[in-house]
């Protein structure tokens, strides 16, 4: 994918099905791309993929709802761009294990992938979404920790955010906003991923232990477009599953 395309991605400009397609080619180049160098006259090919860049494609990926490939991306990336145990990170790396120096911008691929999964900025709807790419089995019903950021950064302000299955039908959500927290034009968005999904869809969602109509059980969304009188309500966000 190299440079070029990854960087591309980042604009938010470029249709799903452009973004598909280069991919797509990519994948069947066993991820060649071309390097131009000033000692150089002619392209020089390469086989392998840049950590760094990557940030760009996994961006534009979460910026369409393409959740799969986000997710094959950013543990691909874990597998294969870092090393086991400490997470290092190399600069770039090819095929048969060849791998260049370590680089601080390929190290911080996986927390900021990380961060996008637990919570993403739409900048163009302005909408926070909450748990837009989190695994399904983080919100199985055997997990005793839940899902969750503390004081986290937005372009909003800061917030605390949990989720958890509280029965094999229950998922709990709380949404903790700070002080000065400016409410997104585009809303808050919550998404939950069930393990359970598609047998078991939202059926009913409460807020604040008033029922709440604004969700979407395909897209296993609630979205709170306006702020609550009370901005405690988020606080207790339940959803159950039928």
């Amino acid at each position: 994918m190299g440079f070029t395309y990854p960087a591309a991605m980042w604009s938010g400009a470029l249709p799903p099905q452009v973004m598909t397609d280069m991919v797509e080619w990519a994948a069947n180049q066993g991820g060649v791309y071309t390097v131009n160098s000033p000692h150089q006259p002619t392209p020089k090919t390469i086989s392998g993929v840049c950590g760094f860049v990557q940030l760009g494609q996994g961006w534009a990926f979460l910026l369409h709802d393409m959740v799969d490939r986000f997710q094959i991306l950013m543990y691909a990336m874990a597998a294969i761009g870092n090393t086991p145990g400490t997470w290092t990170a190399a600069e770039c790396f090819g095929p048969g294990g060849s791998a260049s120096g370590y680089a601080a911008p390929s190290q911080v691929l996986l927390p900021t992938f990380l961060r996008w999964q637990l919570l993403f900025e739409d900048p163009f709807d302005e909408v926070l979404w909450f748990g837009r790419a989190t695994p399904r089995t983080w919100l199985a019903a055997d997990k005793t920790s839940p899902v969750a950021l503390r004081g986290a950064p937005t372009s909003y302000g800061k917030l605390s955010f949990s989720m958890q299955a509280t029965g094999t039908k229950t998922i709990a959500a709380n949404v903790t906003l700070g002080s000065g927290f400016r409410w997104p034009a585009g809303g808050l968005t919550l998404r939950l991923r069930s393990p359970s999904y598609p047998a078991l869809k939202i059926s009913s969602v409460k807020v604040g232990g008033v029922s709440w109509s604004v969700f979407n059980a395909t897209a296993e969304t609630v979205t709170i477009a306006k702020a609550p009188q009370s901005l405690a309500a988020l606080e207790d966000i339940v959803a159950t599953l039928a």
